[in-house]
């Protein structure tokens, strides 16, 4: 009776494995897993023994009588099941190779299936890739898109700026911190939900970090002005800040003389610096520099007759300090300037999508209703 369940148990045990591995057949084409699979094979017979030895040891643990100490060592159990069990170990051994290959193999794009990548794992992938333009361009796209829906376009670019500088990318970090600080005015004028954004004091340590590792040029120089100029309205024109953006932008007027971006930005700095006013006696009232702002544009359109940038900011400064009329006549000539520019071509999109152009004329409105009041 007892073989009888044997045999019965040893047949359901048999059918039981050739249903489970029939489909293995296939997998062990795959040379890699052969190898895996022949390699246990070799080792199936001492781990056959060791099974063995371990049941045999605990069938005989009660018995003091037994043999067993003397025997098992030597005992080569070459039962007719012994092939069998051999081929079972073997056989599992391949299905959990093949298990464990499946899903380490699918563990991945099966969680990505789920659910479509975040803009933190967009701005992660890009920040720590080593990509290649066609890709930073496609990724880009999704970034943008995306970006447009959570409404913080700026500070997406801001952080991926921040992860370009760590690395020491700071050609791209630049980039994208200056995209960051448009997006950010794009943004307050389609009035994004939220508080404005400020980028200039936390970019100041990568630019310091890069004018350490990188060779000192131009641009970098004029890009690490810029953010302590801003860092230093930010904290309501902070003095030390402020000197170190009028310092580096008054060594790059000195190193190139013929680029008019960097005295013009020391007008604005003057200026802007200059107009900051407290109601409150005994506080600072700004630095009174709107003299030596108004020296430098003078200059400028001297040198530059249609340099827009330098009249239209000439002509603000001049209605922020009261003077109308001669405010009026400055936004007349630059009018002037970018309609002759328009003729001569150099205007792109026409006069209708110039910003410069169409500010010009809501200036003059402006002036001509407070004329009139």
């Amino acid at each position: 009776m007892k073989r009888a369940d044997s045999f019965r148990g040893n047949f359901m045990i048999q059918k039981s494995v050739i249903l489970i591995l029939e489909p293995l057949s296939k997998l062990l084409k795959n040379k890699t897993i052969c190898l895996a699979v022949k390699m246990f094979d070799r080792s199936s017979d001492r781990i056959l023994l060791k099974i063995q030895t371990f049941w045999l040891w605990y069938k005989n643990i009660k018995d003091s009588n037994s043999v067993f100490r003397k025997t098992v060592c030597c005992q080569k159990f070459e039962t007719p099941h012994s092939s069998f069990w051999k081929r079972v170990l073997t056989l599992s051994f391949c299905l959990f190779v093949f298990i464990s290959c499946e899903r380490s193999k699918n563990f991945g794009f099966r969680n990505r299936a789920d659910k479509p990548p975040t803009v933190e794992d967009l701005e992660a992938w890009k920040e720590r890739l080593a990509m290649e333009e066609a890709e930073i361009i496609e990724l880009e796209k999704k970034i943008s898109s995306m970006a447009q829906k959570t409404r913080s376009a700026g500070a997406l670019s801001w952080k991926i700026a921040q992860g370009y500088m760590k690395i020491g990318d700071y050609d791209m970090g630049v980039k994208f911190y200056n995209r960051a600080l448009k997006e950010n005015n794009e943004g307050k004028k389609i009035e994004i939900v939220g508080a404005e954004l400020h980028f200039f004091e936390p970019a100041i340590p990568y630019f310091e970090k890069a004018l350490l590792l990188k060779p000192v040029d131009q641009q970098l120089l004029f890009e690490t002005a810029l953010a302590y100029a801003n860092a230093s309205k930010d904290r309501g024109w902070e003095t030390t800040r402020r000197q170190i953006a009028i310092d580096l932008f008054t060594h790059l007027s000195i190193q190139d003389p013929r680029d008019s971006r960097f005295p013009f930005q020391l007008a604005l700095i003057y200026f802007d610096s200059s107009m900051a006013d407290s109601s409150w006696e005994g506080v600072s009232a700004g630095f009174h520099d709107q003299d030596k702002a108004f020296r430098i544009l003078d200059d400028i359109i001297k040198k530059e007759s249609r340099n827009v940038p330098a009249r239209f900011a000439k002509a603000n400064f001049l209605y922020r300090l009261g003077k109308v009329e001669d405010s009026r006549e400055e936004y007349l000539k630059v009018k002037k300037t970018i309609e002759d520019l328009n003729e001569a071509g150099l205007v792109r999109g026409g006069l209708e999508k110039n910003d410069s152009y169409q500010n010009v004329l809501q200036n003059l409105k402006k002036i001509e209703k407070t004329s009139s009041e």
